[in-house]
């Protein structure tokens, strides 16, 4: 274990990032780097913020590919941070996604890995962190896990795992008919293994507001409809009956999603990034979300891929933001619509670190009531790093 201490005078001697001249009150804020751990190794890679400690702070979960760690990040007081591997090695062996949930019910939250060597891992949280390869996403003709998210899609109380795999094309639900004890206590029910090819994300959301979770897919080389919607058939017969399947719409090599109201409608609609030629798009959902989808441009860059996306509104001021990240540039941007959601967006580029870059979650982590960006940065000398608004 490390303690990383960050000062704020040495963070202010850092290159400050300034937004620019632009049409918004984001475009004039200055967010400062605070790195939070480059001690992982190589490969940082999906980071996802929740509580972790039940102390009611903000802490973090990473995922390193390079280095098959998956590390996690407590807050502690007085800005400091408590950085320690809670799995490495074989079990996480090219971990590219984690998640958190109580799995197995006992009041802590445990942590799920997509590994792209093959297998989804659980690592259970008792005096020690425990990591069980889930035995029924190990050897089974899908070779790359690269998603996961976990929440409670037949209304037993319990969370199960969705799962993407890239390798078969596959969207799975890992779960168990009782709380599990370890990794042979799961079973897979299969939501399609043919027509997601190179599944790459996975959201799991109420489309339909028929009150039960649904999921959101991308696959970057679906040929027809490569974002689509598959419906939850009902709680009581969620594990066992087919799901349909509903487009959304189609953007060359779609690759990360998120899901809510951009246009204040009431309804969720979708924000994704495409892999190959860095585009940022949204698809409005209409009245009918089984056929009623419509796509608006956000804007692209060149030379470059597009990678996390993120919906927020990062000066609560009512006016939806999209936060992005490029992989091969490494650059955090903000787009915020000039005047319509429907038409042209600014962006405004907030940090450049570098490097290769995964997701962007949006967080109050310091609890100062104003949302911070995370990110991780795979490159020499990268890791976690939170870029806070100052002063």
């Amino acid at each position: 274990m490390m303690i990383f201490r960050v000062f704020l005078a040495t963070a202010l001697t850092a290159t400050l990032l300034f937004a620019g001249c632009n049409p918004s009150a984001t475009d004039s804020t200055i967010y400062l780097p605070v790195w939070i751990d480059t001690e992982g190794g190589s490969g940082a890679d999906g980071v996802v913020i929740a509580d972790i400690d039940g102390d009611g702070d903000l802490d973090a979960v990473s995922a390193w590919e390079g280095s098959s760690r998956v590390r996690l990040h407590r807050s502690l007081d007085g800005g400091l941070w408590l950085n320690s591997t809670i799995a490495e090695g074989a079990d996480v062996s090219g971990v590219e996604d984690v998640a958190v949930a109580d799995l197995d019910g006992d009041g802590d939250l445990d942590v799920i890995a997509a590994c792209e060597s093959g297998a989804v891992t659980w690592i259970k949280h008792e005096e020690t962190w425990l990591s069980f390869v889930i035995d029924v996403s190990a050897d089974v003709g899908c070779g790359s896990w690269i998603d996961v998210e976990a929440g409670d899609l037949n209304g037993d109380g319990r969370p199960e795992i969705v799962a993407a795999c890239k390798g078969g094309g596959w969207i799975s639900v890992l779960h168990s008919p009782e709380p599990p004890v370890s990794g042979a206590s799961f079973e897979r029910t299969d939501i399609d293994t043919t027509a997601r090819q190179k599944a790459s994300c996975v959201c799991l959301v109420d489309i339909d507001s028929d009150s039960d979770l649904d999921i959101v897919s991308a696959a970057r080389e679906e040929t027809v409809d490569n974002i689509v919607w598959h419906e939850n058939p009902g709680p009581e017969v969620s594990l066992v009956e087919p799901w349909s399947e509903h487009a959304i719409g189609r953007m060359h090599d779609a690759f990360w999603l998120d899901v809510g109201d951009i246009d204040g409608d009431g309804r969720l609609d979708i924000a994704a990034s495409s892999w190959e030629n860095a585009e940022f798009a949204w698809f409005r959902q209409g009245e009918d979300p089984r056929d009623d989808w419509t796509r608006f441009h956000v804007g692209q860059f060149h030379s470059t891929r597009g990678a996390g996306i993120t919906i927020t509104d990062l000066e609560g001021d009512g006016k939806i933001d999209l936060v992005v990240s490029t992989y091969r540039d490494g650059r955090v941007t903000v787009f915020r619509p000039i005047t319509s959601v429907t038409e042209l967006w600014w962006p405004t580029t907030i940090a450049t670190p570098g490097g290769r870059l995964d997701l962007v979650p949006v967080e109050d982590l310091d609890g100062d009531g104003r949302l911070d960006i995370v990110a991780t940065v795979d490159a020499d000398g990268g890791g976690v790093v939170w870029y806070r608004p100052w002063p």
